[in-house]
Formats: C-alpha cells, structure tokens, sequence
C-alpha cells in the first residue's frame, strides 16, 4: 500500500542500561556477633519487690465423723402434703351442626338467562361466477414505466498520490544524546575500628536508684486554692453595648425585613401604630 510505501522504518539503536549489576564479593572475615549494646551493658542491682507470700493451703487426712453447723442448724418446716388435682375427663357433646358459614348460609343462588348459540360459519361449496363490488370498483392507476438505472463501478487509479502535507519535506531529524547518572556505589572499609568513640567516652552512669513504692501520681488537685474563674481573654475584655431596638419590632410579623438594631420596614397606613414610631 502507499501507507507502507512512503513510511519505511525506522533504524532505531537500544537504548544501554540504565545500571550495571553489581556482582557479591564475599567476605572471608569472621563475623562478630557481639553488638555494642551488649558490650556495653551494664546491669544495675535492684532490691526485688516485697510481696505477700500466698500461704499454702494442707489438705487434712483424718476423716471427718461430726455433725457440720449446717445439718446442727437446719430444722425442717412442717409442710402441709401437695394437693394433686385431678385431671377431668374429656366428655364429647352431641353436635348437631351443619358446619357452614353465616355466607354459605345466606347465599341464594340466582339462574342466569341463557342465550342462543351462534351457529359456526359454513362455507358455501358453490363456486362464485359473477363479480365482487371490490373488484367492480378497483381502478388500476396508469404509472409511468421505471426505467432501470445502471450500477455505477469503482475503478481503483494508477496515478501516484501526492501528499498535500509538507511534514515529509521540511522534516529534519536530530541526533539526541542520552545522559544517565549512575549512582555512587558504597565501598565497606576493610579496617576494623579499634578506638574509643565519643558516646562511650562522655558516658556516664547513673548511680543511686531507689525503687518507689508505687506509681500513683503526688501532685493532687486542690480545689480550695484555686482562684481561676476560667474565662478566656476575649470573654474578660468583652463590654456588652446596648442597642436601641424599635419598639414596633415587638408585634410585627417575622416576615418582613429586618435589621440587627430590631428596625422593621412597614408601611404607614398598615397600622396605626407604625405610624407614630419615628425609627420605622
């Protein structure tokens, strides 16, 4: 096709990668599995907790013949024997029902008229010589005779196609230089340290733990010296301003407009009252 004539592809080089992948050395040194914690560590003494030894409970191995405080104390109430009731009998009635309904009883049944039936169409076995009326009156229209219009046909053309573009003309392609940053790679020091780093040199331990007697908390609240009446700064500096609110706004309706000093807009002749107040 000319889609594939005039567009070939392109040579395109693979890009490199990106990071080389790095290969293990291993490490012949022996491994110290002993931490600066641990090396560090110093345990304190402290005095073990102090606490009641749960005494141990001896079973007796004599067998016990008395009389207990409950069997000496229980005395037995005089209880009249139960009463069992007697279970009746079942006694069936003579039934003497018809076990209908109030609406099957009051149904009365009404007979219906009954029709002729309509006889079934026959079909005449005499043939038809003369003429229908819709045959009498059909007139056949005079139409024109349709003339048969011949299938047009594609022709594919010869002729080469011009683009109308000029993309493919102007074009330039330029060359584009990659640059990739290839991260620094952490080199282990094969020396092992030997000095004395300034954590321990400035270290020094705490001495003269005592253990406390418990860890509920010593400062209590104590509401008799307390003296603030927790109001915040804006509530303390704040001065109430009286506004002057018009006294027709007491029996006017909440519908009209209305103002933050209370000042309701009417019209004078809807009330007397409104009238003789200046502010409204």
């Amino acid at each position: 096709t000319t889609q594939r004539h005039d567009y070939p592809a392109w040579a395109v080089r693979s890009a490199p990668a990106r990071r080389a992948k790095s290969v293990y050395i291993p490490n012949d040194a022996k491994l110290e599995s002993e931490t600066t914690n641990r090396k560090d560590y110093r345990p304190f003494t402290v005095e073990p907790r102090q606490g009641r030894k749960i005494a141990t409970y001896l079973k007796p191995n004599t067998h016990f013949e008395g009389d207990s405080t409950q069997h000496i104390d229980y005395k037995a109430w005089p209880l009249p024997p139960r009463t069992v009731r007697e279970q009746a009998k079942y006694a069936p009635n003579a039934d003497d029902r018809d076990w209908k309904s109030t609406t099957m009883a009051a149904y009365v049944g009404h007979e219906l008229p009954r029709y002729g039936v309509r006889q079934p169409y026959v079909r005449s076995p005499v043939k038809l010589d003369g003429t229908t009326t819709n045959r009498d009156s059909y007139k056949q229209w005079e139409l024109p005779a349709k003339e048969a219009k011949k299938r047009a046909t594609w022709h594919p053309s010869d002729a080469h196609f011009e683009d109308a573009t000029t993309y493919s003309v102007n074009y330039v392609p330029k060359a584009i230089s990659r640059t990739l940053h290839h991260p620094p790679k952490f080199m282990p020091v094969p020396t092992k340290f030997e000095g004395e780093s300034t954590n321990r040199s400035d270290y020094q331990p705490i001495s003269g733990f005592v253990r406390e007697k418990d860890f509920s908390p010593r400062n209590m609240y104590n509401p008799e010296h307390d003296d603030r009446d927790f109001a915040t700064t804006a509530r303390s500096q704040y001065t109430p301003k009286p506004i002057a609110v018009c006294p027709a706004s007491k029996w006017i309706p909440f519908g009209r407009e209305r103002h933050a000093d209370g000042h309701v807009f009417l019209k004078p002749e809807e009330r007397p009252q409104a009238a003789a107040c200046g502010a409204c």
